[in-house]
């Protein structure tokens, strides 16, 4: 009886939107039962979204908007707190974070954009605290981000930290993240997809298109080890396009030139930066690399700076 049970949930579908009997994704959510699917005609919702069961929302393009329905734009658009959970086709817009994916495994975030998601508060904007990103994933396990298109958010694209692992980020374009890092007395940081805090290990970084804002890929928490870093076109940012401060990471085939446009320490020039340089397989890359210099003066770069490694290795 329990195994029919749970076959019937799952196949239980809800529709929300302009002419049907919901018109609230967070009613959908919270009546539906733990496995069902729950499809999002086209139209634009404002509203906070929290999914506590297992549940696949199936957006057709439409739009999550923080700054519609009288809200002001503060908090997160979508907010998950169980395993399985699944969000493809929405566009979420105008939150200080758009999605976070908090203590879960077995995410999915497919073929949607993220963008626009902005501190309301006054600088100076700081890079992990203040909420200003397009996808955080607090601790967060076997869990996979694809085919999204995620832009013009105020700190990070894509936040992977507090110790997640086994993720898979594939196939996403992820361009001009960081956009409220120039603001006065913010740290000119933010940008693409970052590892933070804790051992974020076995994440596999493979074949995104990352451009502008400061950073590009960045495994920053130096306990980071194991993960992959694979087959991804860096270009145009003002930091390194890659940068490692791991440890026993693997990166591999990416296209990384044309980086370091601001020479700022402490990446300067580079394309790449290796910064603790223990056990990491850098491995034909195309891009300078070098190792730290975390010895010059802020903002005192050499020009040109030395490299380790020729162009292409």
């Amino acid at each position: 009886m329990r195994g029919f049970f749970a076959r019937w949930t799952r196949s239980i579908s809800l529709t929300v939107g302009p002419g049907t009997s919901i018109t609230k994704i967070q009613n959908a959510v919270d009546s539906a039962p733990p496995g069902a699917t729950i499809s999002v005609l086209p139209g634009t919702y404002g509203e906070h979204v929290v999914i506590s069961k297992s549940l696949t929302l199936q957006g057709q393009q439409a739009v999550l908007d923080g700054l519609a329905g009288g809200l002001d734009g503060r908090f997160v658009g979508f907010e998950v707190k169980a395993n399985s959970v699944e969000i493809s086709g929405f566009i979420v817009q105008n939150f200080e974070r758009g999605i976070v994916v908090d203590h879960v495994s077995s995410f999915r975030l497919r073929n949607s954009e993220i963008r626009n998601n902005l501190s309301k508060d006054p600088p100076p904007i700081s890079a992990g605290v203040t909420k200003s990103d397009g996808v955080v994933m607090f601790q967060v396990q076997d869990s996979e981000v694809s085919g999204n298109y995620i832009h013009d958010n105020g700190s990070y694209g894509l936040l992977l930290t507090l110790s997640s692992g086994g993720n898979v980020v594939r196939n996403n374009r992820v361009i001009n993240n960081g956009s409220q890092q120039g603001l006065p007395g913010s740290g000119f940081s933010g940008g693409g997809i970052f590892t933070s805090a804790g051992n974020n290990t076995r994440n596999q970084i493979l074949d995104n298109e990352v451009s502008g804002g400061y950073w590009g890929i960045s495994l920053s928490s130096s306990p980071d080890t194991a993960n992959v870093v694979r087959n991804n076109r860096v270009h145009g940012t003002q930091r390194a396009g890659i940068s490692v401060w791991g440890q026993r990471n693997t990166i591999e085939d990416n296209d990384a030139t044309g980086n370091g446009l601001s020479n700022m320490t402490p990446s300067c020039r580079l394309d790449m930066m290796d910064f603790d340089v223990i056990d990491n397989t850098w491995t034909n890359n195309t891009g300078t690399l070098g190792t730290s210099v975390r010895s010059l003066p802020q903002d005192v770069c050499p020009n040109p700076v030395s490299v380790s490694r020729p162009v292409s290795y």
